[in-house]
């Protein structure tokens, strides 16, 4: 987890340096981080195992035997996911298989587990769900947020709060002591990190430096909400409508916008904002899911053809859905994707700054 987090500071180190004219540092950051991308997947992911390796032993190359959902600390920083979008759907059902359980979600497999350890080893600790939602979301696991979600509320309903942590033996073994095993309350590191898993997780919406972005995804719960979420010095109530099985397009203040997920940067200003996220029966032909570290300026297009004018920040990061095989322009030259006709899910990244265009159009 340090090494990815080593990363994503540079990549924040990468833009902080262009922002303030310090071309030096803006290079060494960038070739930084460039070589820990090229290299993370072939050093962490274990293939065998289906998930991240906690460390690695330098002298020998050998991984940790360990795959705790710790690992994953470095997607605290929307940097973090380009590291490892290519397995996002293997890890997310390592998670579903090996971590969720009835009881809870497990911070280290059961198996991994050594007797005489750390209680958190052999525990739920809400902290790191965060994390894990960020996968399952991602690979359309609507069935293990949901199980997920009934365990938070079975812990608030008995507790009341959300503790520290939660010792998941007591429950493995039947024992009516077991809601009495659990850490403080005090941790607000897991309250916080629970309330910003249903925002992300449940409710779909998350935010980077470029704005806020929903994360297509149907669970069947009907209506649900966030009210009084901060950006940019404005406060917005957020209301997600799953009354049909696609995404197909978001109403900000009353002004809607379809072929694309992400809130455009004109609405980030003081005040009062409302977001609403419509589902229904259409399924779009082309949309742009996550665009990440830029900012939106406009929309247009057709189904046919979406186009956005954007703002960089730094190097972007983003996901895509074509029904068929995607054509990405960014100004007038093609954009590598790589698409997954199975799903009709792509990804793409960039290293640009400044005002562009992105056109997306079904070769």
């Amino acid at each position: 987890m340090e090494v990815g987090s080593w990363y994503c500071f540079c990549r924040i180190l990468q833009d902080a340096s262009h922002r303030a004219g310090d071309g030096e540092t803006e290079r060494l950051a960038g070739e930084c981080a460039g070589s820990i991308a090229q290299n993370f997947l072939r050093h962490f992911w274990d293939e065998e195992e289906g998930f991240f390796a906690d460390a690695i032993d330098t002298d020998t190359g050998r991984k940790s035997t360990r795959h705790p959902l710790f690992a994953l600390l470095f997607l605290q920083s929307h940097f973090g996911l380009s590291l490892i979008r290519p397995v996002i759907d293997r890890a997310a059902d390592f998670v579903e298989r090996r971590l969720l359980t009835p009881y809870g979600m497990r911070a280290l497999p059961l198996e991994e587990s050594t007797p005489g350890g750390e209680v958190v080893l052999d525990a739920w600790y809400p902290h790191w769900d965060l994390y894990a939602l960020k996968l399952l979301r991602r690979a359309g696991r609507g069935g293990a947020i949901l199980r997920w979600l009934e365990a938070s509320e079975r812990v608030l309903k008995h507790l009341g709060y959300c503790p520290e942590f939660l010792d998941l033996k007591g429950f493995r073994e039947g024992r009516p002591d077991a809601w009495l095993r659990h850490g403080a309350a005090s941790n607000l590191n897991c309250v916080t990190a629970w309330s910003r898993a249903l925002r992300e997780g449940v409710v779909g919406v998350e935010v980077d430096p470029g704005g806020l972005t929903h994360l297509p995804l149907f669970l069947p719960i009907g209506k649900v909400g966030l009210a009084g979420i901060f950006w940019r010095g404005g406060v917005w109530d957020i209301e997600v409508d799953y009354a049909g099985p696609y995404a197909e397009r978001l109403i900000v203040d009353g002004q809607v916008f379809s072929g694309t997920m992400k809130v455009p940067v004109q609405f980030g200003v003081p005040g009062s904002h409302r977001l609403e996220i419509c589902y229904g029966n259409v399924r779009p032909q082309l949309q742009f899911c996550e665009l990440v570290n830029a900012e939106i300026l406009d929309v247009s297009g057709s189904r046919d053809c979406v186009e956005l004018r954007v703002v960089s920040i730094g190097r972007i990061d983003g996901t895509l859905f074509s029904i068929d095989p995607p054509e990405l322009r960014l100004d007038d030259s093609p954009l590598p994707v790589i698409w997954d006709e199975a799903t009709g899910m792509a990804s793409f990244g960039a290293d640009i700054r400044g005002e562009h265009r992105l056109k997306l159009s079904a070769s």
